[in-house]
């Protein structure tokens, strides 16, 4: 009797210690623009910019479009969440 009240507080303690921080978790911000008197992190004018022609897409094993091979050769990597 002792030891199944000590598993059921055991599981009801861990059970509310793993809800509570996965409710203590905040959302990131959303990505807004820099107000006019604040400085930007980074200069948009030194990110790398390719032009051209897509010749293919490249996937990944599930089918996901990984990136993009240009005309010219060029192969460009793209994130995972475009």
């Amino acid at each position: 009797m002792q030891t199944l009240w000590k598993a059921v507080l055991t599981g009801g303690s861990t059970l509310l210690m793993v809800s509570a921080s996965a409710l203590a978790q905040v959302p990131p911000p959303p990505n807004r623009p820099p107000a006019p008197d604040q400085e930007a992190i980074y200069d948009p004018e030194q990110l790398p910019v390719h032009r051209g022609q897509v010749q293919q897409y490249t996937l990944t094993p599930r089918g996901d479009i990984d990136g993009l091979i240009l005309a010219d050769g060029t192969e460009v990597k793209t994130p995972p969440h475009l």
